[in-house]
């Protein structure tokens, strides 16, 4: 039994290592899509007299990202059917165990013991993303929206397991792979000024500009984010008032009217 449960373990810590391989590789994509479409607006405009070799440069680092990011998700597949397998075996030895049914005092820890595992991630449902990979995603997204016109996809924000039940309900409906969760955890380090510009940025007005084979997409996606951050100034208004004061940094935005 305690063999399965390690195996268990094992297997699920594999998988959060590999999700996080995942998330830097797509953050890299991004990256690497980004300088390209600054390079090819560059070569567009005729500002840079080596914008063609960066452009060439960013387009085999582009290739080279989407490879790795491939192959991560190659890796996090087989890791879940891992965990799965395991989570499995644990499940039917418990199901089958001889003392389940057996009518005696038994105490809280004996039934903790024996609990079928969902996953190892319930007692803490959100996992915090790895800051590595939030600080190459907000690099990425200042070069993405320096140009909306330039984006050659949506800045997607890093996705990280999560097993809250609203968040896997909503899984299906959501045009974004990141859950609330996620998007919450990628911005909430900002400071305030930083917070505002963020939230500005996706504004779905703003993508407008983008070209039209990617526009309605990104302005899906966009909505889904926006609507989050939106949720996240007003908590933190409304915690400002329960307390009658606040020491985040939307304190000073707060006192010129209180509106972000």
């Amino acid at each position: 039994m305690d063999s399965l449960r390690l195996k268990v373990s094992k297997t699920t810590a594999s998988l959060k290592a590999s999700q996080f391989r995942l998330n830097a590789a797509a953050a890299s994509l991004v990256t690497s899509q980004q300088v390209f479409s600054a390079a090819i607006a560059d070569v567009k405009s005729g500002n840079c007299a080596d914008a063609k070799e960066r452009a060439n440069e960013a387009a085999t680092a582009t290739k080279d990202a989407q490879a790795k990011l491939n192959e991560a998700k190659a890796e996090v597949e087989a890791r879940e059917v891992e965990a799965d397998k395991a989570k499995a075996a644990y499940n039917g030895h418990n199901s089958t165990h001889p003392r389940r049914n057996a009518r005696m005092p038994m105490d809280h820890a004996f039934f903790a013991a024996k609990a079928p595992i969902q996953d190892e991630s319930d007692a803490n449902p959100e996992q915090p993303l790895d800051a590595i990979t939030v600080n190459a995603y907000h690099t990425a997204t200042k070069v993405a929206f320096s140009d909306y016109s330039a984006l050659t996809a949506f800045p997607s924000p890093p996705a990280a397991l999560c097993s809250k039940p609203s968040c896997l309900q909503s899984k299906k409906e959501r045009v974004l792979e990141a859950c609330p969760c996620n998007i919450r955890d990628t911005f909430s380090g900002l400071n305030g000024k930083e917070f505002k510009q963020a939230k500005m940025n996706f504004l779905s007005d703003r993508f407008r500009k983008a070209p039209e084979a990617i526009r309605a997409d990104c302005q899906a996606k966009a909505k889904e984010v926006y609507a989050v951050l939106d949720a996240m100034s007003q908590a933190s208004r409304s915690d400002g008032k329960q307390q009658g004061h606040n020491k985040r940094d939307f304190q000073q935005v707060r006192k010129k009217g209180g509106n972000y």
